[in-house]
This record gives structure tokens, C-alpha cells and sequence, in this order.
């Protein structure tokens, strides 16, 4: 009984064979499968951040409107440099806190200030019509 050596290591051989190939394309698999993982959530965060930028900019666009409107110009003129429309008066009512120096002047700015009572301001504002 003779055995050939070359058959019988081939044949033996040939299961391992397959077994690390199989082996090798499941690890391959695994790798290409986290890394689409890995690039889709990549992707959402891109979009995420798109979707914030996109948001912000409709914000700033709003907010450029806004301060090239004639509204936005007329408030800082009458905030920042005390100007008023013609026959317009402002009315300044200090607080208890501050002193009683305010360097505003009545004449060139229109402006007039009016010291009431509480009591009074409340009784105005429900009762007087305007």
C-alpha cells in the first residue's frame, strides 16, 4: 500500500486554503463596512453644520436688511444723537437712583422733562385718553 504524499497534503491542505481566504474577505468586509460607517457619519455632521451656517446666514442676511432699512437709521439718530422728527417731544423720566444732574439741554435737543408722581402716571395712563 503505497500512499502518494503529494495527494494527501493537497487534499488537506486545500480546506485551509479556503478557510483563511474566507477568512481574509470577511476581515476586508468588516474594514470597508466601518469605514463607509465612519464616512456617513462624517457626512451628517457635514450636513448638520451646513444646515447652522445656512441658518445663521438667512439670520445675518435678516439683520443686514434690517440695518440698511430707514427704521434702523432713524432709531440710532435718536438714540445715539438725540434727534427728534419736527414737533416731536421726548420726555426723559429719571430714575430715584440717579442724581439730580442730567446734562442734557431742553432747548436744542426738544427735549422736556417731566417729574410725576407715580400715582399721577398710573391715574394718565388708564384713565386719560390720548
Amino acid at each position: 500500500m503505497k500512499i502518494n504524499l503529494k495527494v494527501l497534503i493537497g487534499k488537506d491542505i486545500l480546506p485551509w486554503i479556503f478557510g483563511v481566504l474566507i477568512v481574509l474577505l470577511a476581515i476586508a468586509s468588516v474594514k470597508q463596512l466601518l469605514k463607509r460607517h465612519q464616512i456617513n457619519n462624517e457626512i451628517k455632521a457635514l450636513q448638520e453644520k451646513t444646515d447652522a451656517m445656512r441658518s445663521s446666514n438667512a439670520d445675518l442676511v435678516k439683520l443686514l436688511d434690517y440695518v440698511r432699512s430707514s427704521s434702523y437709521t432713524e432709531e440710532e439718530a435718536r438714540l445715539r444723537f438725540g434727534l427728534a422728527k419736527p414737533g416731536e417731544r421726548l420726555f426723559v423720566i429719571p430714575d430715584k437712583n440717579t442724581s439730580g444732574d442730567l446734562s442734557l439741554n431742553s432747548e436744542s435737543n426738544n427735549i422736556e422733562i417731566v417729574q410725576k408722581s407715580n400715582h399721577k402716571k398710573w391715574w394718565e395712563f388708564f384713565f386719560i385718553k390720548r
